[in-house]
């Protein structure tokens, strides 16, 4: 016996890159093997990812999902036009999916440029390393930068035009009158054993990539806390209606993650082009995405609501019923208000800023914030908007830079003297005295982070010493000074410090000394 049921969708759980659909249905059925058939599902519905559950007295047997298509007949012309705009739209996100990994690799190659200069300078220092390594280094990241933004610039100019033809179709579909088209759909062929005859329950739950949500958050900085509200932009693009659906956001992604594994670290001398090893691994799916359930006696659902899993990821369960139609429309839905933990923190970079800055050091709180966009307010007065990158669970970070009013600041070379009796040993040495000076008109006391630098060393012929300053440096790293020092209210702190430089009188410094 086959029984057609209608299953509407009960549940949308969205990712950032897909989404969960949940059709809820029930059915009268006599003992004995019966099918089950589900249709209307979305073309858009990842054959792969169909799940099955239930609750009766039945045992699932076997899952067919079929692809159906209802058809109007169209014109020529229309027929054409719709399946070229379905070509064009696959095209569009095969050319958005490469243009976002060569974009990734760039950001790689950025990190590793600069984690090596980082690093060079040191190993240069105590003779490990030549400056030829630095620039075959540079050369071969360059050739790699400009691979890769040549790719982008080609996919990108074929985007556009691939944009184009999908307006020039879209207006020409548009002009065509009549709604005749055809539809295509999935349908779900269950077959079950009734073992006493009754009501089942069917829960077909099924992925949709067509479906995204991205994060908005309002952020208002106050006195020693910060409030943040965390908004997902949803956009429904799977071809189906969400009408008063349980709603939940998950910040997960739904791709697999991939495994890499390490490979052997090859050194030589350099006779061509640096290159790079390649990348190997296995894809973990999503736990729990493409689940099976071949028992239908009991089945309970899990209620989840705002809750950090294992990994970091986030669920949010938003209250009530929620309809979002498919428009292809972000459609803003408030997660959550939180407050946290907040500080003020002045920054002043002596040698290249005259004034202070100021950010506030926010302590998250127990749920990843992923990228996205932000309005940040000071005491409910708008500031502007910025990005945040990806905050983990508790991780600290900085927000709110703006120039800090309330503290005035001033670098003063006190001293520069040129040593001439040492040029009859073949040696001229310059000594330095600067002063630095911050003063707090705030009404509290404050903590000031200051940066400064010395000239730096990388021949053996230039040397360079601190000789002395009146606050320890926090650090203290390839002429890099860092102090960190607290201010009261109404106070003023002089930082003052020397240092030398000495080298043989034929040598030309570059860049030149101050």
């Amino acid at each position: 016996m086959t029984v057609v049921i209608e299953a509407k969708i009960s549940e949308v759980v969205v990712f950032r890159d897909g989404a969960r659909i949940t059709r809820s249905g029930k059915v009268d059925l006599k003992k004995g093997e019966q099918t089950v058939i589900v249709k209307g599902i979305s073309r858009h519905a990842v054959p792969d990812s169909f799940r099955v559950r239930g609750k009766g007295s039945a045992v699932l047997r076997t899952i067919d999902i079929e692809k159906e298509s209802k058809k109007f007949e169209p014109k020529d012309e229309l027929k054409e036009l719709r399946s070229r705009l379905e070509e064009l739209q696959d095209e569009s996100e095969k050319l958005n999916h490469i243009i976002e990994i060569q974009r990734r690799k760039i950001k790689q190659l950025k990190g590793m440029s600069e984690k090596f200069a980082a690093e060079f300078g040191k190993w240069y220092a105590i003779g490990e390393s030549e400056i030829k390594r630095l620039i075959e280094f540079d050369d071969a990241i360059s050739r790699l930068l400009k691979k890769a933004k040549d790719t982008i610039r080609t996919t990108e100019k074929r985007l556009e035009d691939v944009r184009h033809e999908i307006e020039n179709i879209t207006r020409n579909i548009t002009r065509i009158e009549g709604d005749i088209r055809v539809v295509r759909t999935h349908s779900v062929k269950i077959m079950v054993e009734v073992l006493k005859e009754g009501t089942v329950q069917f829960d077909i739950t099924y992925q949709v990539r067509r479906a995204n949500w991205k994060p908005v958050y309002d952020i208002d900085i106050e006195q020693g806390h910060t409030t943040l509200k965390r908004i997902a932009m949803i956009n429904n693009s799977s071809a189906e209606d969400w009408i008063d659906v349980a709603l939940k956001v998950s910040t997960a992604t739904s791709v697999p993650v991939q495994i890499i594994e390490p490979d052997p670290m090859y050194i030589s001398i350099i006779e061509g082009p640096v290159g790079f090893g390649g990348v190997s691994g296995e894809h973990v799916p999503v736990r729990g995405l493409y689940q099976s359930v071949d028992d239908m006696e009991i089945d309970e659902s899990e209620v989840l609501t705002s809750k950090e899993l294992i990994s970091g990821v986030v669920v949010y369960e938003i209250p009530g019923r929620v309809t979002i139609p498919f428009d292809d429309e972000p459609h803003p839905i408030t997660l959550t208000s939180e407050e946290f933990e907040s500080k003020p923190i002045y920054y002043w970079n002596a040698y290249t800023m005259n004034e202070v800055v100021l950010q506030n050091e926010i302590t998250n709180g127990p749920s990843v914030l992923i990228p996205g966009k932000a309005r940040v307010y000071d005491s409910g007065s708008f500031m502007g908007e910025s990005t945040i990158g990806l905050i983990s669970p508790r991780e600290k970070f900085r927000l709110g830079t703006r120039l800090a009013y309330d503290v005035k600041v001033k670098r003063e070379l006190n001293l520069k003297d040129t040593d001439q009796s040492g040029i009859t040993r073949g040696k001229v040495k310059r000594e330095y005295e600067y002063a630095l000076e911050i003063e707090n008109f705030a009404q509290d006391s404050i903590e000031v982070l200051i940066v400064d630098r010395i000239p730096y060393s990388q021949s053996e012929k230039i040397a360079v010493e601190l000789k002395d300053s009146s606050v320890e440096p926090e650090e203290f790293e390839l002429g890099i000074l860092k102090w960190r020092v607290e201010i009261n209210s109404q106070e003023k702190k002089i930082i003052q410090y020397k240092y030398s430089v000495e080298w043989e009188k034929e040598v030309e410094i570059t860049p030149p000394l101050p």
